[in-house]
């Protein structure tokens, strides 16, 4: 360089907040700072001066050091701030998808729930009367479709309150004829709302006490109509259940698997085969032009979504399903495989297939219902009608308390006179519980038994600890409730 003396250059290390663990530093890849100090053309360097330079150079190492360390550290208070920011934002969320949830959990059993279990009651006690064959028809058609609609809404509730995405399955005994005879009605009625031919074609060989889940089949079976009927705007609908015992081709071009069923080993598999043709114009083999419509977006059959939801529960039962598409890739048929354990008769029922009835016979109310004191406790009106009714069908004698003010210190001297008190857990201005817990207080003898009315799966250890003798699951219904307080009887 001209006009300037001789150059002096110092490399000064430069640390970071990333050089400290514990306050002790590490042997690290280092960062450098170069102060250059140029003096005029006439001046040199004594060593006097070369020490003061030094020092300096000392001092602003450690002052840019100072700067860059407090940088960093601003800068990690920054991002720390920041992630506070969104972990309270985080929390925000959460706490409002909570109070979303829980309203939602509160419009589906009050508005939903709620009236469905009473619907499911009152139809209980009506199949009780004496009906002709076409009024039990209908009467045990709207049963069973109310129970569907109250399994979905239980499914809702649940997987909206644990986030699960598997389905809980209820295998007991049941009467696949009299399943078929309800799915039947209930697919014709939905073909003649919508203007479509109905036939049903069902094997006389068919078993007829099996054990599988009655509900999750019967949805799926309306869920196949549905979507099916839902292609096209009219046309003529075909149900055939037959047993899974041979190959065979049928008029939808669908071949049924081999499989010859053995009752002695206690199982047999039963095919559902249900399929669409549409009306085409005379003379016309080939379908025209428009004649499969699909519907809007949501509507209407889609394998990605309601026909894999099916699919997962018809695995669940172990068995299988699947649709047969046209040359446009529309369904015009669905056929479902199930394989089911055959269940032997029970004493207390029999079975009429005269005239295509299938029909369960239970044995009358034991002689130890009638006159059984009953005293209900709920605070829902429409719960209290419903559930008297019942239990009055029964040939019990019922009474109720009004859950008002001073109803809890009321509860325990009045249960003495009574031999059954019924509470419902989910009663919102009493804790059922506490109930529970002051009845036994005042217990006299083997008298009174506690019951409970829950929704709830696992409410048995929480009832037990507060003295409750059984449960009856919502929605109640005759036989049930008969079934658990003759139980509670007889283990007195």
């Amino acid at each position: 360089m001209e006009d300037t003396g001789t150059v002096a250059a110092i490399r000064m290390p430069m640390l970071k907040v990333s050089d400290f663990k514990g306050g002790t530093p590490e042997v690290i890849q280092t960062s450098y700072a170069v102060l250059v100090l140029v003096p005029p053309a006439d001046k040199t360097w004594g060593a006097h001066e070369t020490e003061i330079v030094e020092v300096v150079a000392d001092q602003v190492a450690v002052a840019l050091s100072h700067a860059s360390l407090l940088e960093e550290s601003q800068a990690m208070r920054d991002r720390l701030a920041e992630q506070n920011r969104e972990l309270l934002q985080a929390r925000r969320d959460t706490l409002m998808a909570n109070e979303a949830r829980d309203a939602f959990q509160r419009v589906m059993s009050q508005g939903m729930r709620r009236p469905i279990h009473s619907i499911l009651g009152l139809v209980s006690v009506v199949q009780e009367d004496d009906l002709t064959p076409e009024q039990k028809l209908v009467v045990d058609t709207m049963g069973r479709t109310a129970t569907v609609v109250s399994t979905l809404i239980n499914d809702v509730m649940e997987m909206s309150a644990t986030n699960r995405e598997r389905f809980p399955l209820e295998t007991r005994p049941f009467q696949l004829h009299s399943m078929i005879r309800d799915a039947a009605c209930v697919s014709r009625c939905l073909c003649d709302f919508r203007g479509f031919g109905f036939a049903v074609h069902v094997e006389n060989t068919l078993p007829n006490l099996v054990i599988g889940d009655e509900r999750r089949i019967f949805h799926v079976i309306l869920h196949m109509v549905g979507n099916l009927i839902s292609r096209i705007d009219s046309g003529h609908v075909t149900f055939r259940v037959r047993a899974d015992d041979e190959v065979a081709e049928d008029t939808l071009g669908q071949r049924w698997d081999p499989w010859r069923p053995s009752y002695s080993s206690g199982y047999s598999s039963v095919k559902f085969v249900i399929g669409v043709k549409s009306q085409q114009s005379s003379g016309s083999t080939i379908p025209p032009a428009g004649q499969f419509k699909r519907k809007p977006s949501g509507e209407g059959f889609d394998l990605r979504l309601s026909f894999s939801m099916c699919r997962k529960l018809v695995q669940m039962m172990r068995g299988n399903i699947w649709a047969v598409l046209d040359g446009q890739g529309l369904p015009e048929s669905m056929t479902l495989v199930l394989r089911f354990q055959l269940q032997p008769p029970a004493p207390l029922m029999s079975s009429s297939t005269s005239a295509g009835s299938f029909e369960r016979q239970y044995a009358s109310p034991s002689c130890q219902l009638t006159g059984l004191k009953i005293l209900l406790i709920d605070d829902d009106d429409i719960n209290m009608v419903v559930a008297r009714k019942l239990l009055e069908k029964l040939g019990c004698v019922v009474s109720s308390l009004p859950s008002g003010s001073g109803f809890l210190n009321s509860v325990g001297p009045s249960s003495g006179a009574y031999q059954v008190v019924l509470v419902n857990l989910e009663m919102t201005r009493v804790n059922a519980l506490d109930v529970a817990v002051r009845v036994q207080q005042y217990r006299s003898g083997r008298w009174p038994f506690v019951m409970a009315m829950t929704s709830e799966q696992n409410a048995w250890e929480k009832c037990a600890q507060s003295g409750i003798n059984g449960i009856l699951r919502k929605p109640v219904v005759m036989l049930e409730a008969k079934e658990e307080l003759t139980r509670i009887l007889q283990s007195a």
